[in-house]
């Protein structure tokens, strides 16, 4: 019997240690799934960040030449209106001018928004990476440690069994026997154990 008790002890044994490599390739498995995710977050937001650089550097220089286009198309104006041209023209031009830099000035304050919240987005997507992962390990841990409190458990259990079996073989009362008819049997005081 303890022999047999043995065999079920080692069988259990390796039963844990083979899910033990099992978890600890899946928690490897899921590590590397992660540091790619993380790895290719990263690269989205440099690549975003990239391309926000870009169009704020060709934002500029549009503004630049816009600059320079303004600063002609005022001496135009000038020469204009030191040729007695009509203040109605004027205004109507200037209006224009203003209406199309309005215009480039929200164009390029919602494309600056819209590279804002995808910055935002990626935060996010990250930070739940992160929480994910963090709630992931704590699941394995109470898992294993339900694990190991069952198997102590289990073995105080068979060792318990293990000591009862022993004590009630050693300590059986004797048999049984009838005296026989019409004898007296003498009554002996009982002791406690």
């Amino acid at each position: 019997m303890a022999d047999d008790l043995l065999v079920r002890l080692a069988r259990l044994e390796s039963i844990i240690d083979e899910r033990d490599k099992l978890y600890a390739s899946r928690f490897e498995a899921s590590q590397t799934a992660v540091s790619a995710a993380l790895t290719a977050q990263k690269e989205l937001v440099a690549a975003a960040f990239l391309a926000s650089e870009k169009a704020i550097t060709k934002a500029e220089e549009a503004q630049r030449e816009y600059n320079v286009r303004s600063n002609e198309f005022r001496g135009q104006l000038d020469d204009q209106a030191k040729q007695l041209m009509p203040r109605s023209e004027t205004v109507t031009m200037i209006r224009s001018v203003e209406d199309k830099v309005r215009a480039a000035s929200d164009d390029r304050e919602k494309k600056f928004d819209a590279v804002t919240k995808e910055i935002a987005f990626l935060r996010e997507q990250r930070m739940a990476l992160v929480a994910e992962r963090a709630t992931s390990h704590d699941r394995r841990e109470s898992t294993r440690g339900f694990l190991a409190i069952g198997i102590s458990t289990l073995m105080a259990l068979i060792t318990i069994v293990t000591i009862l079996l022993k004590l009630g073989a050693s300590a059986a009362p004797p048999p049984y026997v009838p005296a026989p008819q019409g004898t007296t049997v003498p009554i002996m005081p009982v002791t406690p154990r």
